[in-house]
């Protein structure tokens, strides 16, 4: 982490980053008010809404970029981006392992490292990761929340199960925060988190739990809102109107294609089976389990590989190819995520 972090000083802004960031920047730089300059990112989210995409979170951001106050400033990118992946990924494991009852919360750090090691070190671009404030904003912080608002999804759950609702409006409160930010930023993660949701409300639905975790199913519908404003925008038509991708049958088609070539062909490495085996020899003595909750690991890895296809549509919808630096990053990471999911739903059911 720490050379990750280091080259982040010789980091500049670059593209986009100037066009997005020009007008807060004049704002910062005539009057050094903080909220002007907010102010000023909603304004230019607002007419991007309109004109070019609908993307209002992502904007957002892209319009408050480091050097909008400082051209030295720039360089907290990589700490910004890095610090994201490391939350968001330590909350996510940290819900999964309270979900079955693994009582040694060091595990969940240990095995937390592991998968962020592998994330980060196979990253696909990690310019566009990790060190182009306009790229990295967009992608790896949606993914970063929807990280953590499945996280939040998954102690919910487990509030509901053992009657602990004493911080349930709480972590309401933060799904909504957090769905927002999925919701309103890239289509790759928001199409995926969409997925989730539906399927999350479809099981609350078929073990006639939909009343009883209200909030929960609240917060999926409210997310799925959020993700329907970001794709009804009029900024979307403008935009695709210039650009020409596959039709919806091939597009899935191919994607679902790619989901299962681009992970044998190309992060399929050694550093991969590393993780793979560093995560079962962590793991293994520590969990113990209900079987009952990892019955059906084929179900899983289906769901998985059909997530991982997701990802790749609406490139290929939209330009006819999911090959930009910061779109195979995000793919890389979910990869991995599902990855070791899989992993660890499989150690649970042997």
């Amino acid at each position: 982490l720490v050379p990750i972090l280091a080259m982040g000083f010789s980091c500049f802004p670059c593209a986009d980053d100037f066009s997005f960031g020009a007008s807060t920047h004049a704002i910062w730089k005539n009057s050094h008010n903080i909220f002007a300059v907010i102010a000023g990112a909603i304004k230019v989210s607002a007419e991007k809404y309109y004109s070019w995409q609908g993307t209002y979170t992502s904007i957002f951001f892209m319009a408050l970029q480091p050097a909008v106050f400082s051209y030295k400033m720039y360089v907290i990118t990589p700490f910004i981006m890095c610090g994201m992946l490391i939350v968001s990924t330590e909350v996510f494991i940290r819900s999964i392992f309270r979900y079955v009852a693994v009582k040694e919360k060091y595990i969940a750090g240990i095995v937390s490292i592991i998968i962020l090691e592998v994330m980060l070190q196979g990253m696909v671009s990690p310019v566009e990761g990790l060190y182009w404030f306009n790229g990295a904003v967009h992608y790896i912080v949606p993914f970063g929340f929807m990280l953590l608002l499945l996280g939040t999804y998954i102690s919910m759950v487990c509030d509901y199960e053992r009657g602990e609702t004493k911080h349930l409006v709480l972590k309401f409160i933060i799904s909504i925060i957090c769905g927002l930010f999925v919701g309103g930023g890239n289509l790759v993660s928001g199409l995926v988190m969409s997925l989730l949701a539906v399927s999350i409300m479809i099981l609350c639905l078929l073990h006639h739990h939909f009343k009883e975790y209200k909030l929960l199913n609240i917060s999926c519908i409210i997310y799925l809102v959020f993700f329907i404003l970001n794709m009804i925008a009029p900024g979307n038509q403008v935009r695709g109107s210039s650009m020409e991708g596959m039709s919806a049958v091939k597009s899935i088609a191919v994607a679902f294609f790619y989901a299962l070539t681009k992970p044998i062909e190309e992060w399929t490495t050694w550093l991969t089976l590393a993780g793979i085996i560093l995560i079962a020899i962590v793991l293994y003595p520590f969990l113990e389990i209900d079987k009952v909750r990892f019955s059906h690991p084929i179900l899983v890895a289906l769901y998985s590989y059909c997530l991982l296809a997701s990802t790749f549509v609406p490139g290929l919808y939209s330009v006819g190819n999911s090959d930009a630096g910061r779109i195979k990053n995000l793919i890389y990471m979910l990869f991995i995520i599902l990855l070791f999911v899989n992993e660890i739903y499989i150690i649970g059911w042997v």
